[in-house]
């Protein structure tokens, strides 16, 4: 059985039960949903997402077409890989004298 997540007055979150063989994917989706241009800074991503309390956001080209989805996820993973590199960048910078 497939659950349809409805925003109530008190910021609550229903789950309504909805009969699989009966239920449009339109109906499930966002009528008007937030978007980001995919040149846009990730901050801006996240910013959005804090502000709207969802956690993936439709990417759109310039000219408005639909280029890809953008999770709270796959931002996370890139700042963290990016912090890696940070890291192993400073381990071979720092001075061999200071290594134990």
């Amino acid at each position: 059985m497939a659950t349809k997540r409805v925003q109530a007055r008190e910021n609550t979150v229903l789950a309504e039960p909805l009969d699989p063989a009966q239920t449009c994917v339109a109906s499930l989706l966002a009528a008007h949903p937030r978007t980001i241009r995919e040149d846009a800074p990730i901050e801006g991503a996240v910013r959005m997402m804090r502000a709207g309390k969802f956690r993936r956001l439709p990417v759109i080209n310039s000219g408005n077409k639909l280029v890809g989805p953008v999770s709270l996820d796959d931002i996370l993973a890139q700042l963290i890989e990016e912090f890696r590199e940070v890291g192993r960048l400073l381990q071979e910078e720092r001075p061999r004298d200071l290594v134990t």
